[in-house]
């Protein structure tokens, strides 16, 4: 378990933890960014092991949390000499009740297939409109994020090629370039096992979790069953890949995917989709029309596996292939509409998102102005509503 200047978060997180089966057969180890006297007390009345690391870079840096993360994934295999897979843990995390189960279940795959790296608990694409089965795992060029088991061999090869302490950027991007991940996967669940329940990290805002991660879901089923496994292999599963996507149903959508549904009624699938994406950057907003479109991840196209992008739409898998980026365009029907958006459907797509991800907001917040007199600001008659088109009410 990793933290740092959040005893609340860590507290919270803890009494979680010990609520999932398996918690307390688990060897725990709380690693602390710096001297932090709280933490450290908590940790203790547990009866947890501990280290303290002594922090490098500026507070606020990316530095401060890059080096916290090293020195953790290293260490946590010094102090258990004996193991050869660690769950790598962030303290602003709510749990399914099925969290170590989840790893349990699939801690043979990292030993079975060199080209997995690491197994994710966490899917920035589990929200409602398109993550429906907690039983399916799938394989992604993902890096490491929000709960996630990796090997002693794997740990030891990226202490060497972690992000330099002065090198600007995140740690978490560094392992998902090239050089790093080699053209490994991650396996990760279509419904999270982890919660983004952090207002205030290094890396999500309060803005960012009130918009985006605020909305996920993650499994609250302590029995599921994960399904399938023994085909998350390199071959069997390009194999199964490339049959599902044979048989599945090509759409071609006429008009907005916005603005009417994608998915035919009283069909059940599984459905494709060809998009113009030329390489990863996505230059024509293709897939960015498509994950606003779906209510899927807003900000990025990650979760990507050859080229597609993947989603289950209540029920109904739907898999969006970018072309010429991926290998599989190659079963692209001649005659089908391959979407390729206008500036104008890619503002409409981003109004249709806002109205979504903004849809339990209140009307408007307060702000204070400038007071003419000292009355005003005792009183609190400087106070004036603030709605979000931007007009400006004053309250008195």
């Amino acid at each position: 378990m990793l933290t740092a200047v959040k005893p609340f978060n860590f507290y919270r997180q803890l009494l979680n933890l010990f609520e999932v089966p398996g918690a307390a057969q688990t060897p725990i180890l709380v690693l602390i960014d710096g001297a932090q006297h709280e933490i450290t007390q908590l940790a203790r009345l547990f009866g947890l092991d501990i280290l303290v690391h002594n922090p490098q870079g500026a507070n606020g840096s990316s530095t401060l949390l890059n080096m916290h993360f090293r020195f953790s994934v290293h260490n946590v295999f010094n102090f258990f000499p004996n193991i050869d897979k660690a769950v790598i843990l962030e303290d602003d995390l709510l749990l399914s009740p099925d969290f170590l189960i989840f790893f349990q279940q699939t801690a043979w795959l990292l030993d079975a297939d060199p080209t997995i790296y690491c197994v994710n608990a966490f899917s920035v694409n589990s929200f409602p409109d398109v993550a429906y089965d907690p039983t399916i795992l799938r394989r992604l060029e993902m890096f490491p994020q929000f709960g996630w088991m990796v090997t002693r061999e794997w740990a030891r090869e990226q202490y060497e090629l972690w992000i330099p302490e002065k090198a600007v950027g995140d740690w978490d991007w560094w392992l998902y370039n090239k050089n790093a991940r080699q053209e490994r996967h991650a396996l990760i669940p279509e419904v999270s096992r982890t919660f983004h329940a952090g207002s205030a990290g290094a890396h999500v805002t309060g803005w960012a979790q009130e918009h985006i991660f605020s909305h996920m879901i993650y499994n609250k089923d302590p029995a599921v069953r994960l399904r399938d496994l023994e085909n998350l292999t390199s071959r069997r599963y390009e194999e199964k890949f490339r049959k599902d996507l044979l048989r599945a149903s090509v759409l071609s959508p006429t008009a907005s995917p916005c603005r009417e549904p994608l998915i035919p009624r009283n069909q059940t699938g599984p459905f494709k989709v060809f998009v113009r994406v030329n390489t990863k950057g996505d230059e024509y907003d293709s897939f960015f029309v498509m994950r606003l479109c779906l209510h899927a991840y807003p900000e990025d196209s990650r979760e990507q596996y050859k080229g597609v992008m993947r989603f289950n739409i209540h029920g109904h898998v739907l898999y969006i292939v970018g072309c010429p980026l991926s290998p599989y365009c190659s079963l692209f029907p001649e005659g089908v509409t391959i979407l390729k958006p206008s500036q104008q459907l890619v503002t409409e797509a981003e109004i249709y998102a806002s109205a979504w991800q903004t849809r339990n907001y209140p009307l408007y917040y307060q702000q204070r102005g400038v007071p003419s007199k000292p009355e005003q600001e005792f009183c609190m008659e400087n106070l004036y509503n603030i709605y979000h088109n931007g007009s400006t009410v004053r309250q008195y």
